[in-house]
C-alpha cells in the first residue's frame, strides 16, 4: 500500500510538471491495480483486511485531493465505515453495545459534515450520508433492546434537527422527524400488543396534526421554505395513524377518522391561498369528505346495519345531508372551498347506495330499502336541480322516482310488465316533451321516439296471443291519444308511431281471424278489395296524389 500512495505521488509531480493530466494516468493506474491486489491478497483474514482497508481509505483520500472529484471522497468516507464496524463486530460480542459503537462514528462523521459543509455543503455530504447510513445501522443492531434503540433514534432526531438549522438546509429535518417516528413505534412495542395499535394510532394522528400546525405556523411567521418536510412526514403519520386504526375495533377507525376529517376541513381553510396558487384548492376538503365517508361505514357496522342490507338507505341520507350543508353555507370563500365539495361529492356518492339497493331490490330481500333510497336520491337531486336551475340533474332525479315505483311494485308484488313500463315511457315522453319546449332537437327526438316504442311495442307484443282483448283495446287507446296529441301539437313522430301502431294492431287482429276463413271466402275478399282499390284509385288518381302530397307536406313542416 506505502508504494501504491509513491506511485500516486510521482504521478501528481509528473502531471504538474507537465501540466497535463494524461501524464500522470499511469501512474495512478498502477497504483490502482496494486492496492486492489493488496486488498484482494488480504481478504483471508478480517482483522488484516480492515486493516489494508483502511490503507485504501488514505489512497481514495489522496485521490480526492489529486483529482479534486467528490467521487473519491465519497468513496473514502463511505469505505472508512466498512473496516470499522467489522473490527467492532470481531472484537464486541453484544449487538446493542456494537450499535452504540457505531453510533459513536455516527456522532463524529456528523460533527464532521456539520463543520465542513458550513462552508461548502457539497464538503460535508458524504459526511452526512455516511452518518445517515450508521444511524439506520445503529438502529438495527439495537432493535432487541427497544428502550436503547429509542434513546439512539432520539439523539439521532436532536441531532439532524440541530444539523439543519446550522446548516440552513431544511431537507435535513427529514432524517431528523423520521428518526422521531422510528422511535415512536419502538416505544408502543414496549408495550403489550393488544394496546399497541391503538397507542401507535393515536399516537401517529396526534403527532401528525402537530406537525402540520407547525407547518402552518412556519409559513404564517415568513418561514414558507422550512415548512415542506413537516408537512411530508406529517401527511405519513396520518396515513400510518389511519392504517393502525382499520386494525382495531370500529370505535378507533371512527375516532380517528373524525380526527382526520376535523384536521383536513380546518386546513383546507387555512391555506387556501398557497392551495389556490398551487391549483389545487378543493384537495383538502374532497379528502376530508373522504374519510368521513368512510367512516361512516365503520358507524353503520358498529350499529349491526350494514350485515341486514339496511345501509343504502343510511347512506343515502348522509348523501343527502352533505348537499344540505352545501346549501346551509353562504359566505363566499367558504361556498368555494366547502359547498362545491360538499355538493358534489354528496350527489356523486347517491350513486353508491342507488346501485346496491337496485341489486337488492331485485334479489326481492329488501324492497323496501331501495324504495327509502331512490326516494331520499330524487328528493336531493330534484332539490338541487330546482336550486341551481340544472335540467339534466332534475331528469336523475325524475329517474330515481321511476325506479321507487318500481320498487314499491316489487315490494307489492306485482307481475304486470305495463305497471313497470308506463312510468318510464311516461316519464321518457315527458323529458322529450320538455327538451322540445327548451329547443333541444336531438334530445327530444330521441326521448319521445324512446318512450313510444316503449309505450306502444310493449302493449303490442303482449296483445299478439290470440284472446288478449284487453291489450288490444289498451293499444287501440295508445294509438289514437299518440295520434291525437300529435295532430294537435304538430308532432310527427306522435302521428307515424301512432298510426303504425294502430295498422298493426288491426292487421293483426282482422288477420288472425282472416286466416281461420275457407280458401274461396279469403281469395274472393283479397281480390274485391284489390279490385275496389283498383277502381277507386284510377276514378280518384289526381285526388289521392294531392292528398297525399298534402299530407306528406304537412307532416314535414311538422316538428319531430
Amino acid at each position: 500500500m506505502g508504494i501504491s500512495l509513491v506511485y500516486l505521488w510521482i504521478g501528481y509531480r509528473l502531471e504538474r510538471g507537465e501540466q497535463k493530466r494524461a501524464a500522470g494516468w499511469p501512474l495512478y493506474l498502477v497504483a490502482y491495480i496494486v492496492a486492489s491486489l493488496v486488498t484482494l491478497y488480504a481478504a483471508e483474514d478480517v482483522v488484516d483486511l480492515s486493516i489494508v482497508l483502511f490503507a485504501d481509505v488514505i489512497v481514495l483520500a489522496v485521490s480526492a485531493f489529486i483529482h479534486a472529484n467528490d467521487v473519491w471522497t465519497f468513496g473514502a468516507v463511505w469505505l472508512f465505515m466498512l473496516p470499522v464496524m467489522w473490527l467492532i463486530g470481531y472484537y464486541v460480542d453484544n449487538e446493542t453495545h456494537q450499535g452504540l459503537l457505531v453510533g459513536v462514528l455516527g456522532l463524529n462523521y456528523t460533527v464532521i459534515g456539520c463543520v465542513l459543509g458550513r462552508r461548502h455543503i457539497r464538503q460535508g455530504l458524504p459526511f452526512l450520508i455516511g452518518a445517515a447510513l450508521l444511524s439506520i445501522n445503529t438502529c438495527g443492531l439495537t432493535w432487541e433492546t427497544p428502550v436503547v434503540a429509542s434513546v439512539v433514534l432520539f439523539v439521532v432526531a436532536v441531532m439532524y434537527s440541530l444539523v439543519s438549522l446550522w446548516l440552513k438546509k431544511p431537507w435535513l429535518l427529514l432524517p431528523s422527524l423520521f428518526a422521531a417516528q422510528i422511535s415512536l413505534s419502538i416505544n408502543s412495542a414496549i408495550f403489550d400488543w393488544q394496546v399497541s395499535f391503538t397507542a401507535i394510532s393515536v399516537c401517529y394522528g396526534v403527532l401528525g396534526s402537530v406537525l402540520w400546525l407547525g407547518a402552518y405556523l412556519l409559513r404564517q411567521r415568513g418561514h414558507s421554505r422550512w415548512n415542506w418536510p413537516l408537512y411530508f412526514v406529517g401527511s405519513l403519520d396520518l396515513v400510518v395513524s389511519y392504517l393502525t386504526a382499520s386494525l382495531e375495533d370500529d370505535v378507533v377507525i371512527i375516532g380517528i377518522s373524525a380526527l382526520l376529517g376535523m384536521l383536513f376541513f380546518v386546513f383546507a381553510w387555512l391555506e387556501r391561498e398557497e392551495m389556490q396558487k398551487r391549483e389545487m384548492p378543493r384537495i383538502l376538503t374532497y379528502m376530508g369528505i373522504a374519510v368521513l365517508f368512510i367512516a361512516h361505514f365503520f358507524v353503520l357496522n358498529e350499529l349491526d346495519f350494514l350485515s341486514r342490507l339496511e345501509w343504502p338507505a343510511y347512506t343515502s341520507c348522509v348523501c343527502a345531508l352533505m348537499v344540505g350543508i352545501a346549501w346551509a353555507i353562504n359566505r363566499r370563500d367558504a361556498m368555494h372551498i366547502y359547498a362545491v365539495p360538499l355538493r358534489r361529492s354528496g350527489l356523486t356518492l347517491l350513486i353508491l347506495p342507488m346501485l346496491v339497493s337496485i341489486f337488492t331490490a331485485l334479489d326481492s330481500s329488501e324492497p323496501l330499502v331501495a324504495t327509502a333510497t331512490f326516494a331520499i336520491a330524487g328528493i336531493a337531486f330534484s332539490a338541487d336541480a330546482a336550486r341551481h336551475r340544472t335540467v339534466d340533474q332534475a331528469y336523475v332525479g325524475a329517474l330515481s322516482f321511476v325506479f321507487v315505483i318500481w320498487s314499491l311494485l316489487l315490494a307489492f308484488d306485482v307481475d304486470e310488465p305495463q305497471a313497470y313500463i308506463l312510468p318510464l315511457g311516461l316519464g321518457l315522453l315527458i323529458t322529450g316533451w320538455v327538451e322540445r319546449i327548451r329547443g333541444v332537437k336531438s334530445k327530444s327526438t330521441w326521448m319521445t321516439k324512446l318512450g313510444l316504442l316503449l309505450l306502444l311495442g310493449s302493449t303490442f307484443l303482449q296483445s299478439l296471443p290470440r284472446g288478449a282483448v284487453v291489450y288490444t283495446s289498451f293499444l287501440a287507446f295508445e294509438s289514437l291519444l299518440a295520434i291525437l296529441w300529435g295532430v294537435r301539437n304538430r308532432s310527427r313522430d306522435y302521428v307515424r308511431y301512432g298510426a303504425w301502431a294502430f295498422f298493426l294492431n288491426v292487421l293483426v287482429q282482422v288477420g288472425a281471424g282472416f286466416v281461420t276463413w275457407t280458401r274461396w271466402l279469403q281469395i274472393g275478399l283479397t281480390g274485391g278489395i284489390l279490385f275496389g282499390g283498383g277502381l277507386l284509385a284510377l276514378a280518384k288518381r289526381e285526388e289521392l296524389i294531392a292528398a297525399r302530397e298534402r299530407l306528406v307536406s304537412t307532416l314535414e313542416e311538422w316538428e319531430a
